[in-house]
């Protein structure tokens, strides 16, 4: 639905900062939007299929006119708490860039 590149998906799989990006840019073309936010990650249980640990989060924000900010998270606690730490981090994200 966001236009991330298949075959970037099959090479890097979904939790990297490249696919964070996409997926923020993405979703740019798809609404009349001016700032966006993704998120992709491994909750848990346990790693992904690929082997990255639970608790690694990317973040990407996409701006009308720029380039894609990312930062990776390390978070710990169980699924709902890594989760919910996503949301919080996504929207503070979200703020600083409305603040600037």
């Amino acid at each position: 639905m966001l236009g991330v590149d298949a075959e970037l998906l099959a090479a890097t799989g979904a939790v990297t900062a490249e696919v964070a990006a996409a997926m923020a840019e993405g979703a740019l073309s798809l609404y009349d939007a001016d700032l966006v936010v993704a998120t992709t990650g491994v909750a848990g249980p346990g790693p992904d299929e690929r082997g990255v640990p639970e608790g690694t989060v990317h973040l990407a924000l996409a701006r009308r006119g720029g380039e894609a900010l990312t930062r990776e998270l390390r978070l710990s606690g169980g699924r709902a708490q890594i989760r919910s730490l996503t949301v919080d981090a996504a929207l503070s994200l979200l703020g600083e860039a409305l603040a600037d």
